[in-house]
C-alpha cells in the first residue's frame, strides 16, 4: 500500500451516472458539482486547502450514444487539477451492460450487477484512502448503496450517502431490487458512526427514520438547485418541433409511470378542441417499460397529429431551450411521486412568470412553485382535475414582466450540504 499523504485530504464521489454520462436527474446532479467546482472552492470551507478529488464511474464502450467525451474531460480536468483521477469500474457482463446508462447498464440491472458494482467500486476506495490520512466519500443513489458494506471502517475515512429516492417511491421491478439492497445494506451499517446519509426531500428523510431505523443526528439534508452556468443550458434550436404561432403546452421526463404522462394526455385528448391555439409537445425518453411508452402514444389517438409532437428520445438541451422559448404557456409537471424533480427545479429556474406551470401536489413541486404567480397546484392527480387546470391556465393568467422568480443556487446549496457532512469527525 502506497504511503499517506501527510496533511492531505481526498473527496471521492461516486456515481452510477454524471462521471462519463448523463441521462438522469441523477447525473445531472453529479455533473453539476464538477462543472461548479471552480465556485465550489469559493464557498465551500472544506475543499479548500490541501485537497485531492477522485470520481468513480461506471465504464461505457467507447461507441455507446451514451457516453459523453465532454463530460468525461470535465471531470478528468477537475480531478486531474487536484491530485487526483477518474477510476472506471467495468461491468461484469460488458456485451450486455456496456452501452446503454440511461436504462439496461444502470437501472435494470440484476441485483447481482448492482452489489458487483459496488464491490468494485469499494475496492476503489479502499485503494484511494490508503493515500490519505482522511477521506470523505460521497456515494450517490441505491445501485452503489451495497459499497458501504464492502468498506470497512477505517480511523480517519467517512461516508455520506445520498439517496435521491428509495425503493418504496420506484416503481414495478426497480422497486423490489431497491428495496433488497437497503434493507440488506442499511440495517448493516446502521450502528456504524463513520456512515452519514443524505437526503432529499421530507418523504425520503421520514422513510429513512421510520423505516430503516437511522439515528437522525447522522442524517445530512440535501437541497438541489441549478447551475445556471452549466453546459447544459447552452442554446440550441428547436424551433422545427413548434408549429408557427401555435402556444406550446410543454412535460418532460422519461416514459415511465411515475411521471403520469398517461394522465395528462387523456386530459389532453379530452379538451384539445377546446384549446385550439395549443400545441403539446412531450419529451419523454424511453424508460424502463416500452409498453408504457407505446401506451402513451395511444392516448392520443383520438387527436389529429397536427396538435402535438412526442419525441421519445433524449435531445441535449431541448428541455432548456423550451423552457426560455417565447411560445412556451404552460409546463405541466403532473408525476405520481418524486422526491426531488429536476424538471421542476429547471422550470421554476428558467420559465417566465407569465408562463402557467401545473404541477402535483408534491413537496418538491410545492417548494419550487411556493409564491409564483400562474402556478396552479393540482389537489388530486386525475384524468379530470388535469384537465381542469389546462382549461383554467388558458382562461386566467395574470400578466407579469420579468423572468423567474426562483434562483435556486447549486453552488450554495452543495456547499452547505459538503461542510455539514465534512464537520463530522471520524476516528
Amino acid at each position: 500500500m502506497a504511503s499517506k499523504t501527510i496533511g492531505k485530504t481526498a473527496w471521492v464521489i461516486a456515481a452510477p451516472d454524471g462521471i462519463i454520462s448523463s441521462r438522469c436527474g441523477i447525473g445531472v446532479v453529479v455533473h453539476s458539482f464538477f462543472e461548479a467546482f471552480d465556485e465550489l472552492l469559493l464557498q465551500a470551507r472544506s475543499l479548500s486547502g490541501n485537497v485531492a478529488i477522485h470520481a468513480i464511474g461506471i465504464a461505457l464502450d467507447r461507441s455507446s450514444a451514451d457516453r459523453d467525451d465532454e463530460i468525461e474531460r470535465r471531470v478528468r480536468l477537475v480531478c486531474g487539477q487536484r491530485g487526483g483521477a477518474l477510476h472506471l469500474v467495468s461491468n461484469t457482463k460488458p456485451a450486455r451492460y456496456a452501452t446503454d446508462v440511461f436504462s439496461s447498464t444502470v437501472y435494470e440491472r440484476e441485483i447481482d450487477e448492482w452489489r458487483h458494482c459496488s464491490r468494485r467500486v469499494a475496492n476503489h476506495v479502499d485503494e484511494i484512502s490508503g493515500q490519505y490520512e482522511r477521506t470523505h466519500v460521497i456515494l450517490h443513489d441505491t445501485m452503489l448503496l451495497a459499497t458501504l458494506a464492502f468498506c470497512k471502517r477505517l480511523s480517519g475515512r467517512s461516508f455520506l450517502w445520498i439517496a435521491h429516492s428509495l425503493g418504496a417511491f420506484f416503481s414495478g421491478s426497480l422497486s423490489a431490487q431497491a428495496l433488497e439492497i437497503e434493507r440488506e445494506v442499511l440495517s448493516a451499517v446502521a450502528a456504524r458512526d463513520d456512515i452519514f446519509f443524505g437526503y432529499i426531500g421530507e418523504q425520503v428523510r421520514q422513510s429513512l427514520i421510520e423505516d430503516y431505523n437511522l439515528p437522525t443526528e447522522r442524517l445530512v439534508a440535501i437541497t438541489n438547485g441549478i447551475f445556471h452556468k452549466s453546459a447544459r443550458f447552452t442554446p440550441v434550436p428547436i424551433d422545427q418541433y413548434i408549429p408557427a404561432h401555435a402556444k406550446v403546452i410543454f412535460a418532460f421526463g422519461r416514459a415511465d409511470h411515475q411521471k403520469g404522462f398517461d394522465l395528462l394526455l387523456a386530459a389532453f385528448a379530452n379538451v384539445h378542441s377546446r384549446l385550439p391555439d395549443h400545441h403539446l409537445i412531450l419529451l419523454a425518453p424511453q424508460g424502463q417499460d416500452e409498453s408504457y411508452a407505446e401506451f402513451l402514444k395511444s392516448q392520443l389517438s383520438d387527436v389529429p397529429a397536427s396538435r402535438f409532437t412526442i419525441i421519445d428520445r433524449f435531445i441535449e438541451n431541448f428541455p432548456q431551450a423550451m423552457l426560455v422559448h417565447d411560445q412556451l404557456d404552460m409546463v405541466v409537471l403532473p408525476s405520481r411521486f418524486e422526491a426531488n424533480s429536476i424538471a421542476g427545479l429547471e422550470a421554476s429556474a428558467f420559465t417566465r412568470s407569465s408562463v402557467a406551470v401545473i404541477y402535483s401536489d408534491i413537496q418538491c413541486f410545492v417548494d419550487a412553485f411556493r409564491g409564483r404567480p400562474n402556478a396552479i397546484c393540482l389537489e388530486e392527480l386525475t384524468v379530470t382535475a388535469l384537465e381542469k387546470a389546462l382549461e383554467k391556465a388558458r382562461q386566467e393568467r395574470r400578466e407579469v414582466d420579468g423572468g423567474a422568480a426562483n434562483e435556486n443556487s447549486f453552488v450554495r446549496n452543495t456547499a452547505a450540504a459538503i461542510d455539514a457532512f465534512a464537520v463530522h469527525e471520524v476516528d
